[in-house]
């Protein structure tokens, strides 16, 4: 049975509608209307906002039909921000649609062997300004496609949706013209799952006897699945040889050698760069690491109580970044979630501030962030361990930043003692920069700066440095499988390191475990059998004051750490003053997170009777 579809209440003629154009068919400026009209304040150009931000809401499709493979022609000016999908909704005939190749779908629909429903995706600023060619777009999907159902009403996505859209129907070309081995189909799987589940890093170990896969999530690392050692041999080497970028090796794979490379897939779900990282194991053994980095993602804001600072934290921190000149560091150890937290704040920056220029300069552009202009950087990899020749694009990009009259400035990482003095220098010159830096503390940040030549004087200017933060993520406990304290202790406290553990958590607690709980083992359906749901920010905030200031200046980190110390309150809520391990300590009271992996991930816990000594 057919299906029978209603008209839409939209004409191609009505496309046109309220568009200036003249007799000859050329388009003039439009008035300005409540959606894309033109701010007179600040001179910003303002486009319908995107209904498909993600992948998963793009309306079923099984083609592209635009493209370089593809039987429907864009006008050249917007071929890059439109494309035409479609999607079978009935098949007359003995035959699947995946036997169906793209450049028979004319004729098929003509012949009215499959029943096509076509979509025309495109974005805010070609559906506002463009509508002469979108309407030529629709036009032509109606002469290529007779009989199909073309909807008249585009659907708007983002740039980067669409990108991602060309960048699968290339991969799909390459696939259907058997370029692509079974290893490389091997990795992407892995690759897609990898980021279907919010994976951090995969891990492939092999031996001489066995190899095997496992997967950081939550910042736990899991088992994934067992593989033959020539397996995962033949993966990694089809991996480093054939879709690393050009520029990233110099030489083929070797598991005998220490070797880096980086690996930028597109898929569906969207597009991941992954850091390749490989060393030998003895015996006639070794490990790869890949970081996944998603790239141009549309995530949902987060406000910094969505990420897991305290109230006392925000507090600090909108204080910290309401200057109007300073520098706000945040610290933090790989995988501790310091980029994510820096790009919602710039990102709430610019949804508060919308007559202010922001800009970016990331190494890659992990995350679309709304209302900032972002400049993606690559290093230059074959220069690897030449510091100056392989940071030299991103210290370029700085200074170019520096010239385009920015009233905020976003550096991805301090990474070594020019990035650095680019930063201070933005913040003398009357800017707001906020940037990251790895170390394990607020104080932190103040003995890496020394190592990379920047002097205690120079930071301890008044107003230089608006704010220090440092965080690191934990494990969120399901609240559908977590086990009680008193259950766990009964139940697996059964070797001295458990009984110790309950020990230090019974001391610090006074013998009281209520509230305490600790995640389940193979979890429970609701968190897919981990456990955990998610990760949340424990962290440190430090807006230098005077005496903290004077310390720095006379290079006694502990002096300035005390008088930071100095500002804590008897309200256990309040982290003034209090450092990432504390505010552990009172999501652990709160039942959020598991008494271990306070102790994995920072100190045992009656360190919590030592911290000022």
């Amino acid at each position: 049975m057919s299906l029978e579809f209603e008209e839409t209440a939209e004409s191609v003629g009505e496309i046109l509608e309220d568009a200036a154009v003249d007799t000859e068919g050329a388009e003039q400026p439009a008035p300005p209307s409540s959606v894309g009209a033109i701010a007179s304040d600040n001179h910003r150009e303002r486009f319908e906002a995107p209904e498909i931000t993600r992948m998963v809401d793009l309306p079923p499709y099984d083609w592209i039909l635009t493209g370089s493979s593809g039987v429907v022609k864009a006008p050249l000016v917007i071929e890059d921000f439109a494309c035409v999908v479609g999607h079978v909704t009935h098949i007359k005939g003995d035959f699947q649609k995946e036997d169906i190749e793209v450049q028979d779908v004319p004729r098929m629909v003509e012949s009215q062997s499959i029943e096509l429903e076509v979509w025309v995706l495109c974005t805010g600023r070609v559906r506002d300004r463009s509508k002469v060619h979108l309407a030529d777009l629709i036009g032509t999907a109606r002469k290529a496609l007779p009989g199909a159902r073309v909807h008249n009403r585009p659907r708007l996505t983002t740039a980067a949706i669409i990108e991602a859209l060309y960048e699968r129907q290339n991969s799909d070309e390459l696939l259907s013209g058997g370029d692509v081995s079974n290893e490389q189909q091997d990795f992407d799987d892995i690759g897609r799952y990898a980021l279907a589940n919010k994976v951090s890093d995969i891990h492939i170990e092999a031996d001489r006897e066995s190899a095997q896969i496992l997967m950081r999530q939550h910042g736990r690392l899991r088992h994934y699945k067992d593989l033959a050692p020539e397996r995962a041999r033949a993966i990694c080497s089809a991996a480093y040889n054939t879709l690393t970028e050009s520029g990233s090796t110099r030489d083929s794979f070797n598991e005998r050698i220490f070797q880096n490379a980086v690996i930028d897939r597109p898929y569906e779900e969207g597009r991941v760069r992954f850091r390749y990282a490989s060393m030998p194991v003895a015996p006639e053994g070794f490990n790869v690491v890949l970081r996944l980095l998603p790239i141009g993602v549309e995530a949902d804001h987060q406000s910094y109580e969505d990420l897991g600072y305290a109230e006392s934290h925000v507090r600090d921190i909108r204080r910290a970044m309401g200057k109007s000149s300073g520098v706000f560091i945040i610290a933090g150890t790989t995988g501790s979630g310091k980029s994510t937290t820096l790009q919602n704040a710039i990102e709430g920056i610019a949804m508060e501030r919308p007559d202010q220029k922001i800009r970016t300069i990331e190494e890659p552009v992990e995350y679309r962030i709304r209302g900032a202009s972002q400049t993606p950087v690559v290093r230059d990899e074959s220069k690897a361990g030449d510091g100056k020749s392989e940071n030299k694009p991103f210290v370029d990009a700085i200074k170019a930043a520096l010239r385009s009259d920015p009233d905020v400035l976003m550096i991805g990482e301090i990474r070594d003692t020019v990035t650095a003095e680019l930063a201070i220098q933005a913040a003398q010159t009357g800017h707001q920069v906020a940037t990251t830096i790895h170390a394990d503390a607020w104080s932190g940040v103040v003995d890496r700066l020394n190592l990379i030549d920047i002097d205690g004087g120079t930071l301890s200017q008044p107003g230089l440095i608006s704010g220090l933060a440092y965080q690191k993520l934990m494990p969120v406990l399901c609240d559908h499988c977590k086990i009680p304290a008193e259950e766990w202790a009964r139940e697996n406290a059964g070797t001295p390191e458990q009984k110790s553990m309950i020990g230090r958590l019974s001391e610090i607690q006074n013998n009281d475990l209520d509230g305490i709980y600790f995640s389940k083992q193979n979890g429970c359906p609701e968190c897919n059998g981990v456990g955990i749901v998610g990760q949340t920010v424990c962290a440190e905030v430090a807006l230098p004051n005077n005496a903290m200031l004077r310390a720095i200046r006379q290079g006694d980190i502990i002096e300035a750490r005390k008088a930071w110390r100095d500002q804590r309150s008897e309200e256990p809520g309040d982290m003034t003053g209090r450092t990432a391990f504390e505010h552990a300590i009172y999501k652990m009271r709160k039942g959020i997170c598991d008494p271990r992996d306070i102790e994995h991930r920072f100190m045992m816990l009656d360190e919590l009777f030592h911290l000022d000594d």
